[in-house]
């Protein structure tokens, strides 16, 4: 890729110890690929849940990495340098998914760059669990779990 091209295409990841760079283009597309294939055999054995879970998987995969396009990300990707700007492209992904009330993929994509934490590894439980109104939120089995964990249920 000439400078020229990798200074109009934007960038996933610079080039690393033997690694050449990739587009955001290619990266995108080949997590959501992997996450596919993923997905469809985590949700082989539900043919009601299949579906959806398999498009809030992609979704997630396809926004991940979002705040990677900004300037500030790509400036550095470019001169294959160190984020000393401290720069944090994982927000944009999630809070973009957010905006469009795909919450289970927001927090899919959260998941994904930062992990989770169980109830009681962050030294407490949450008070709240503020969801939608959708079934897989209003359903005995998730209020029973999360009530039965000492936290709140509000909906949206």
């Amino acid at each position: 890729m000439s400078a020229t091209d990798s200074n109009s295409t934007p960038l996933a990841h610079s080039a690393r110890r033997g690694a050449p760079e990739q587009t955001y283009r290619d990266h995108v597309a080949n997590v959501r690929r992997f996450a596919s294939k993923f997905a469809r055999e985590a949700a082989a054995h539900s043919e009601k849940w299949r579906e959806p879970f398999q498009a809030v998987v992609d979704l997630a995969a396809a926004y991940h990495d979002l705040g990677k396009l900004d300037e500030i990300f790509q400036d550095i990707l470019r001169r294959n340098r160190a984020n000393r700007e401290g720069f944090n492209h994982v927000e944009a992904g999630t809070a973009h998914l957010l905006k469009l009330k795909q919450g289970e993929a927001a927090l899919c994509c959260f998941a994904h760059h930062v992990g989770l934490r169980s109830l009681g590894e962050a030294g407490r439980t949450p008070l709240i669990s503020n969801t939608d109104q959708g079934a897989q939120f209003t359903s005995p089995g998730f209020v029973d779990a999360v009530q039965s964990a000492g936290v709140e249920v509000s909906m949206d």
